[in-house]
């Protein structure tokens, strides 16, 4: 019998083996060296602890076991795995960097993922204001780069035109958002026709209303946009056909813009005739049939204001 040996040494034997042993090493080496990559196609580019984020590839692992997903070198929980999309959640203690996949050994790298934690508004002060009036917005984690975030009025984006500064687009409106912080942003109300409507900071998509200092969706409570305001009058008393000239800042230099009535009841209201009007003051003259009472300035198309209500005395 021969010993395994004597049959290895054997000249035929060789001349088959050998060969075999030698192709199978070339194959096998050559199938490793050709082995695919996980390869990322489509992922967010940003995410916040704990959130469920989607990863769409191809080479990856089909059991959740077989892939090791990272954020910035921290292991993140995979949920569910096909050969072309993963479902993971981002872990505790993720930072802003590269997501990495490693599947059958190899491991394939995203571009940046921003790690972000979900801003919160507090307060708006204050909730009404003609063109110029600065808000000031405070809250928690607000976004400071001008690429992820942007603040809005009734849907009006105040857009980053450079670093610290920034513009809304409303309409024909333009304003400057004048101080950003993680804490505390302040803008200043664009001109109109601007509307009335929710104070909104949106980061990463992610969108936070404030209204009546609390963050809510509701409309209920929203920042009113005023035309105009009133900071007195003068004089304070005087006869029919007399002029009085109501001071204040947003008016717009037109006659037409305005109304003034003198009244003292309900039924008992007259229209005064307003001669003069620039941006800062407006002149009326009293009606030949006013009463003492209540002088009031509106606009004609009722557009918001802090309207005057004030106390005149007609005299003889």
């Amino acid at each position: 019998m021969y010993t395994l040996r004597r049959i290895l040494s054997r000249k035929p034997f060789q001349l088959i083996i050998v060969p075999l042993i030698i192709i199978f090493c070339v194959v096998a080496c050559d199938l490793d060296e050709n082995k695919p990559t996980p390869t990322i196609v489509d992922m967010p580019d940003h995410g916040s602890v704990g959130e469920e984020i989607h990863i769409v590839g191809y080479y990856f692992a089909t059991s959740i076991a077989g892939n090791v997903v990272k954020f910035n070198g921290v292991e993140g929980e995979v949920t569910s795995a096909t050969s072309s999309d993963l479902s993971v959640i981002v872990p505790a203690g993720a930072t802003t960097g590269k997501v990495t996949i490693t599947a059958n050994g190899l491991t394939g790298i995203s571009q940046p993922f921003t790690i972000y934690v979900n801003g919160n508004i507090t307060d708006v002060s204050p909730w009404s204001g003609p063109t110029g009036t600065t808000v000031t917005v405070t809250g928690t984690n607000f976004q400071t780069l001008p690429e992820n975030f942007n603040v809005r009025i009734n849907y009006s984006v105040l857009e980053a035109t450079g670093p610290n500064s920034f513009i809304a687009i409303s309409k024909s409106a333009a304003t400057i958002l004048t101080s950003i912080s993680s804490t505390e942003y302040k803008f200043n109300v664009p001109p109109m026709p601007l509307a009335s409507g929710n104070i909104e900071v949106k980061a990463f998509g992610e969108e936070i209303y404030a209204s009546n200092g609390q963050n809510s969706t509701s409309d209920v409570s929203r920042f009113t946009v005023q035309s105009f305001i009133v900071t007195g009058f003068t004089p304070s008393s005087g006869a029919r056909g007399s002029s009085v000239v109501i001071s204040g800042s947003g008016f717009t230099a037109s006659l037409a813009a305005y109304k003034v009535y003198f009244y003292d009841a309900p039924f008992h209201i007259t229209e005064g005739t307003v001669t003069n009007a620039t941006t800062t003051a407006i002149t009326v003259t009293v009606p030949v049939t006013a009463i003492t009472g209540t002088m009031s300035l509106q606009t004609t198309d009722n557009s918001p204001g802090v309207s005057m209500h004030r106390a005149f005395i007609v005299t003889p």
